[in-house]
């Protein structure tokens, strides 16, 4: 079995590459769904990432809300993202089946990604 902080790098990368994509899709300013859900995707990685490096075995959701509350047992200050979680949460589904598809705007979409930065930084500024 491989050890958790090697395994959470993992999670780092896959994360890395869905927010790349969503920021090469801004670049065509078209695939605005698609981007919210990489944004999303990208901070659900690295949520359970943060999670599996402290040992702890994050949970099969993409209810970022709940990771920030489990992330949050171990730093406090994950706290502060929780509405910001709570934004991004429904690109997980909403923007992959058609029944709910939206219609996210560039606006959305740029919020999308700038949320999953400042999400993603905070996390790689909290590895010890």
């Amino acid at each position: 079995m491989k050890n958790n902080k090697k395994l959470a790098y993992e999670w780092f990368k896959v994360a890395d590459d869905d927010l790349a994509y969503a920021k090469v899709g801004l670049k065509e300013d078209k695939f605005y769904s698609l981007i919210s859900f990489h944004a999303q995707q990208a901070v659900e990685k690295y949520l359970k990432g943060f999670l599996t490096y402290y040992n702890n075995k994050p949970p099969r959701s993409h209810d970022l809300g709940q990771l920030i509350l489990l992330c949050q047992k171990i730093n406090p200050e994950f706290n502060s993202y929780k509405v910001n979680a709570d934004k991004l949460t429904p690109y997980a589904i909403e923007t992959r089946y058609p029944v709910f598809y939206p219609v996210v705007t560039k606006k959305y979409a740029l919020e999308a990604v700038k949320l999953a930065e400042e999400l993603i930084n905070f996390i790689k500024e909290n590895l010890t």
